[in-house]
């Protein structure tokens, strides 16, 4: 069996995002989208499900929301406002029209979650949610991480990014246009 990863990303916004690293002379292996990496860490951390789940990750800045089925990416969407008052609306259009294609048995959070936020979309949504338990996740797939070093549930993004997945090894949106640019 083969994985086949499709995704479409405007080529100047891959090249806005590897502009400073050009202008600084630091070299680029690769670029690669946030919620796949997640996707791809999941798969690793989390008990295999074939139902339709939805991702909610949660940063300071920004709400990421993803839709997987059959344990394939098939949408996201990234709004900019943390899950807050002002957040919310955008967030449950968003949730209730990825729902409207194919319900989903439940919402997996990550980051910084509150039991509140938790509370208010099972009861908006009316399907278990959850907050994703790193360190139970890490431990599950059986990634060290170096002694004395916390990872916190905000830095999920980061660290599905650095770790590898059998599903994002051999993803890059890096052109060989834009390698050339680097060197």
């Amino acid at each position: 069996t083969s994985t086949v990863i499709v995704a479409a990303v405007q080529k100047k916004y891959v090249e806005e995002t590897i502009q400073p690293f050009i202008e600084n002379h630091l070299a680029i292996d690769a670029v690669s989208i946030d919620l796949i990496n997640l996707q791809g860490l999941y798969q690793q951390c989390a008990e295999p499900s074939e139902e339709p789940l939805a991702f909610v990750v949660a940063d300071d800045t920004k709400t990421h929301i993803a839709y997987v089925q059959q344990n394939n990416l098939k949408r996201l969407r990234v709004i900019d406002s943390p899950i807050n008052d002002n957040g919310w609306p955008t967030i449950t259009f968003t949730l209730q029209s990825f729902f409207q294609e194919n319900p989903f048995i439940k919402i997996v959070f990550f980051g910084s979650v509150t039991q509140e936020t938790l509370s208010k979309a099972t009861a908006l949504f009316d399907v278990p949610c959850e907050l994703f338990d790193l360190e139970k996740g890490l431990k599950k797939a059986e990634i060290a991480i170096a002694p004395n070093v916390t990872l916190r549930d905000i830095n999920i993004l980061s660290l599905a990014a650095a770790y590898p997945s059998e599903i994002t090894q051999d993803f890059n949106l890096l052109s060989d246009e834009s390698k050339q640019a680097e060197e």
